[in-house]
């Protein structure tokens, strides 16, 4: 399936990260001096924060399920080095999953993210420390899951980012990107598709500036005859800011007209010759990429 799901940890550190077309999920409490979690996801998907009214989570984790086309769910899940902050986040973290596992109307469950395990040795999971041992039994033996990355995600040549999941046989297309191929990071990337149809909601239709047709000659006069001095009498530059786009803003309104878009990932300056160059932009980097060097 076609997720286009983006899960990141330690998520303060992950510039760049814009949420459109994404709907962001975040637990309320993260770390802002590195670490954090982040599921962000297509918003037409079928999609729902895992909330437990009983259970309060003081460990860096986020799940979310999906539902499928046959209208059973599964479960996405991340974390941020849970393995390194002692005995009580395990005891957290195993109350969230086995809250998971118990419920019936979810069968399949991945588990992905930064357990920075650097003793565990894989694919084997043996490690001399004790609580990093009791998080994989309780991953292997209690929940029945299989760790199925086995190659360095760490700079430092360590597994440190795990794959967790009961339905191995579902995923597809397992990568561990090169450093910094994704974004700047002492981490590597972990990319992945899962084999199962998702539902998606129906979107409803919006309306979108379509800029082709904007009479920007006359929005300029517009601008032009608006006396700054005046409208800036504060010195507060955020306040400044908030009058200059509310402006803005409505003369856009007036000046560009809108048209409705059907599509909720198609924006609308996306025409013919944008995607010729597309195209011609894929063909000249496959041919790159056939070209054989010389030694």
């Amino acid at each position: 399936c076609d997720l286009r799901k983006c899960d990141l940890s330690a998520t303060s550190r992950a510039g760049g990260v814009k949420s459109h077309p994404f709907d962001p999920r975040r637990p309320k409490k993260f770390r802002m001096n590195g670490g954090g979690v982040l599921i962000a996801c297509r918003s037409d998907l079928d999609v729902t924060s895992c909330k437990f009214s009983k259970i309060t989570v003081q460990a860096e984790v986020l799940s979310v399920t999906f539902k499928t086309k046959c209208g059973k769910s599964f479960c996405l899940s991340t974390f941020y080095r849970v393995g390194t902050l002692g005995i009580n986040n395990f005891d957290e973290f195993c109350t969230h999953f086995t809250s998971l596992a118990t419920s019936r109307k979810i069968s399949k469950h991945i588990l992905v993210g930064d357990f920075n395990f650097p003793e565990v040795s894989w694919p084997n999971a043996n490690t001399p420390c004790e609580l990093h041992g009791r998080f994989l039994d309780f991953l292997n033996c209690e929940l029945g899951h299989s760790q199925i990355i086995n190659e360095p995600t760490h700079k430092s040549g360590n597994i440190l980012d795990l794959l967790f999941t009961n339905i191995p046989g579902l995923i597809r297309n397992l990568k561990v990107l090169d450093q910094n191929e994704f974004c700047l990071s002492d981490h590597r990337a972990i990319s992945f598709d899962i084999e199962i149809e998702v539902k998606y909601k129906s979107c409803p239709k919006r309306k979108v500036f379509n800029y082709d047709k904007g009479d920007y000659r006359g929005l300029n006069e517009d601008l032009y005859r608006i006396n700054w001095d005046r409208a800036f009498m504060s010195n507060d530059p955020c306040l400044a800011w908030d009058i200059f786009k509310k402006t803005l803003g409505e003369l856009c309104d007036h000046r560009i007209p809108k048209k409705t878009m059907r599509s909720q990932f198609q924006p609308p300056w996306y025409d013919s010759e944008c995607d010729r160059i597309r195209r011609k932009k894929e063909k000249s980097t496959d041919c790159d990429s056939a070209l054989i060097p010389l030694l």
